[in-house]
C-alpha cells in the first residue's frame, strides 16, 4: 500500500496507481458487502482474489485513461470528455438493459436472486459502455501506427477492446453477485465480445456515426450534450442509439448462446 500511495505522486504513474487502488477497494468492498448480505459470512480468499483482479483491471483502466487523454489533448476543452461520456452512457444504459432482459429471460421472467440480477445488469452495462467506445479507440490505435482508422488493424483493435470490456464485465458480474471471479467464464465472454465486434453492423447507416472513426473526432462530430443525445434530427444521434441497441441485441443473443453451451 505504501508503494501504491507513493506512486500517486510520480508523474505518469499517478493515474495508474489511483486506478489500481480504486479498483482494489471497489472490487474487494463489493465482494465483502455482497457476500455478507447474502450469506452472513465472508469467504476471504474469494475477496482476496477479487481484490487482486480489481487492482489489475483498475491499473489497466488508469493506463487507458492516460492514453485517451494524450489522444484528445488537442480537442476543445471539456468537449472530448463530454462526447466520450455521452457515448459510454448511452451504450452502458442499453447494455445494462440487455443484461437485465437476458437474466429475466433465462429465469422465467423472475428475479430469483437480486444480487445475481444486479451483477448481470452491472456487468453488461460496463461491457456496453466499453463496446460503445471500442470503434473510435480501435481507429485511434491504428492512426497511432500511421494506418487507416477503418482498416484491418483498426478492426482488430476494436475487437480486442470489445473483448476486454466484455471479459471485464463478466468479472464485475461475479464480484457484484458475491461470487469468485471465474477466469474461464470471463475469457469465454471476452471471446464472444470480440467476435461480436466483428459483425459489420456499422455498415448499416442507422447503426453508425458519420466521421467518428477515432477518439479525436468525437468532440467534433459525436453528440456531446444531453440535448444532442436525444435530438434525433441529428444523423449521429440516430447512429449513437442505433449502434447501442445493435450492440445490446448482439449481447443478448450472445448470452443465450453461452447459456446453451453451458458457459
Amino acid at each position: 500500500m505504501t508503494v501504491g500511495v507513493a506512486a500517486l505522486f510520480v508523474p505518469g504513474l499517478n493515474i495508474i496507481a489511483a486506478g489500481a487502488i480504486a479498483g482494489a477497494l471497489t472490487s474487494g468492498g463489493l465482494s465483502v458487502f455482497s457476500q455478507k448480505s447474502q450469506k452472513g459470512s465472508v469467504d476471504w480468499w474469494s475477496v482476496l482474489g477479487n481484490t487482486a483482479v480489481g487492482a489489475a483491471t483498475g491499473a489497466a483502466g488508469g493506463g487507458a485513461a492516460m492514453w485517451t487523454k494524450s489522444i484528445i489533448a488537442g480537442a476543445p476543452a471539456g468537449q472530448a470528455a463530454a462526447a466520450i461520456g455521452v457515448s459510454a452512457g448511452a451504450n452502458g444504459v442499453v447494455g445494462a438493459g440487455a443484461g437485465a432482459a437476458s437474466y429475466l429471460y433465462q429465469n422465467g421472467w423472475r428475479i430469483n436472486n437480486g444480487w445475481d440480477f444486479a451483477g448481470k445488469t452491472a456487468g453488461s452495462g460496463f461491457a456496453g459502455a466499453v463496446g460503445g467506445l471500442a470503434g473510435p479507440a480501435g481507429g485511434s490505435l491504428a492512426r497511432g501506427m500511421s494506418l487507416s482508422s477503418t482498416g484491418m488493424v483498426a478492426k482488430a483493435g476494436t475487437m480486442a477492446i470489445s473483448g476486454v470490456g466484455a471479459g471485464t464485465g463478466s468479472m464485475l458480474e461475479n464480484v457484484v453477485a458475491g461470487k469468485p471471479i471465474d477466469p474461464v467464464k470471463a475469457g469465454a465472454t471476452g471471446l464472444f465480445g470480440a467476435g461480436a465486434a466483428a459483425i459489420p453492423v456499422g455498415r448499416i447507416p442507422a447503426f453508425n456515426q458519420t466521421g467518428v472513426s477515432t477518439l479525436r473526432q468525437m468532440p467534433y462530430f459525436a453528440p456531446r450534450t444531453l440535448n444532442g443525445m436525444f435530438n434525433y434530427n441529428q444523423t449521429n444521434t440516430v447512429g449513437l442509439w442505433g449502434g447501442a441497441f445493435g450492440g445490446g441485441t448482439v449481447g443478448f443473443g450472445g448470452d443465450q448462446l453461452q447459456s446453451a453451451l453451458g458457459w
